[in-house]
């Protein structure tokens, strides 16, 4: 028998991302505020906690690459 082949699953936060700009616009939000953290993660209960780049950032930056593909 002949073994399937499996194709990962779309990961739905960069299908997401990859919709509307939503990548880009992450990108320009989340940046480092000039201490190693994000500007917009370190605000509220987080704050100073979340290091830059944060995960939303990293996502974003992983479907602006796909978009450039």
């Amino acid at each position: 028998m002949k073994p399937v082949e499996h194709q990962a699953d779309p990961d739905p936060l960069q299908e997401f991302l990859l919709r509307g700009n939503r990548a880009a616009r992450l990108l320009s939000e989340h940046v480092n505020d000039g201490t190693g953290r994000c500007s917009v993660c370190s605000q509220g209960g987080q704050a100073g906690h979340v290091r830059w780049p944060c995960q939303l950032a990293t996502a974003a930056q992983r479907a602006a690459e796909r978009l450039a593909q």
